[in-house]
């Protein structure tokens, strides 16, 4: 099978990119590293698989060296360089930027394949290129998923009612499910 790990390169600075365990039901064996997507990775990856990491890079020397990190780790792991490949883009983003990544990511990835995609957000101060706060991560798949509910329903009663009745059937009948 192929697999397509994708992820970003943190822009915590030198002393701000501890290792972590990120413990999970979903774990075959916790494993210490700066990079949550090398757990999933650990979780996911059979034997039989051909893998690469797409690793989204803002151009800096924070993330040049995290990079560097990224490679170190997967290489503890037992896998090579040629199983990840960076997409630079610029350190200050605007739309165009973004629409850019959207392309570049669209033609790296593979027409079959499983894709896992771990996009982690922080609060990253910097001032002059220089980090002065530690970032923090956060879940924030529930608000994406209920961002896609809430855009569905949008402008129309009848399946905004439709969805209300069967979140409260839900929550009320969780034995069932």
């Amino acid at each position: 099978m192929k697999r397509i790990y994708v992820t970003t390169v943190p822009l915590q600075g030198f002393r701000d990119l501890a290792k972590n365990t990120y413990r999970s039901a979903a774990n075959s064996g916790d494993i210490e590293t700066r990079f949550p997507i090398l757990q999933v990775l650990h979780n996911t990856l059979q034997e039989s698989d051909d893998f690469h990491i797409i690793a989204i890079r803002s151009v800096n020397g924070d993330t040049q060296r995290n990079f560097g990190y990224l490679k170190e780790e997967l290489q503890a792991m037992g896998f090579t360089e040629d199983h990840i490949r960076e997409l630079p883009m610029p350190d200050e983003q605007d739309c165009s930027t973004l629409i850019r990544l959207c392309r570049d990511l669209c033609d790296v990835l593979p027409e079959k394949g499983i894709v896992t995609a771990g996009v982690y957000y922080g609060e990253m101060r910097r001032v002059n290129g220089q980090s002065v706060d530690q970032s923090i991560l956060h879940d924030v798949t529930p608000l994406y998923h209920l961002q896609g509910l809430v855009g569905g329903i949008h402008g129309n009663k009848d399946t905004a009612e439709m969805v209300y009745n069967q979140l409260v059937w839900m929550s009320q009948n969780k034995a069932e499910q």
